[in-house]
């Protein structure tokens, strides 16, 4: 039986996983070619409607030979409660391919309801968006055979997210040989080209930063791969740069 560590509506969360500046860059495989690259990033500490949150924000740009294909330019930022988790806003960039799609939400916990394209709908107390639920996944007690639960968004839709712990293993990484958790998100995320549609594999550090170093997952167009090339805890560069010298570099 797997034991429950997360419940759904935490007010305070003990975070020891991660802090403002924390950087993670991935490149990114798909059938076994170079796909481009991913970003995970705690901006920084910031203010949002009288409250203390952390900005997060997610990029990926595919390479410049995988753009022949399917080209993806896109961004997703968090706005999540520093205390609770719950969030606080969602701002979703895509540009994949043909499709493109520009999406904010903004959550007020206080009164279960979010605003999507200035219609409101109902939501439960500190639900998480995408983002979010990873970063409170993170800072949970995980060990091998846990489960964490928590009420997870997407759009203006509500869903209880399990988190599974199925397995442990040791991994030689940009950290160096480290001991992983493998978790697997019943991930319910609807848009975009990294719609699980199929299982999705997470390798986490066993310790309790819980860094991801390695992601398999299917999506709608096959397989794909991340695996953590750099991690710094000063932030990264900025802007479009960041991912220039990512590809001249060729990691």
């Amino acid at each position: 039986m797997l034991e429950k560590v997360g419940y759904s509506d935490p007010v305070q969360v003990q975070n020891n996983a991660f802090m403002e500046g924390e950087y993670l860059v991935f490149s990114l495989h798909y059938m076994g070619m170079k796909a481009g690259y991913g970003t995970l990033e705690v901006v920084s500490k910031t203010n949002l409607g009288g409250r203390e949150c952390y900005h997060i924000r997610s990029r990926a740009r595919s390479a410049p030979f995988f753009d022949f294909f399917y080209k993806v330019r896109n961004d997703y930022e968090s706005y999540m409660d520093v205390n609770s988790f719950a969030s606080l806003k969602f701002i979703e960039q895509q540009r994949e391919s043909k499709h493109k799609a520009d999406r904010e939400i903004v959550y007020y916990p206080d009164r279960s309801i979010l605003i999507y394209k200035d219609k409101e709908y109902p939501i439960p107390k500190n639900v998480k968006d995408v983002l979010a639920s990873f970063y409170f996944v993170r800072a949970q007690n995980l060990k091998a055979g846990s489960e964490v639960s928590l009420l997870s968004n997407s759009k203006t839709k509500n869903y209880k997210l399990t988190v599974k712990v199925v397995g442990e293993e040791k991994l030689d990484t940009v950290l160096g040989k480290v001991n992983t958790l493998i978790i697997e998100p019943d991930l319910k995320y609807e848009s975009g080209i990294f719609k699980a549609t199929g299982k999705l594999h997470i390798w986490v550090t066993n310790d309790e930063r819980h860094i991801p170093v390695q992601i398999k997952s299917a999506i709608k167009i096959g397989n794909i791969t991340g695996t953590l090339i750099k991690y710094s805890t000063k932030g990264g560069p900025q802007g479009e740069d960041a991912f220039s010298d990512l590809f001249k570099e060729g990691k």
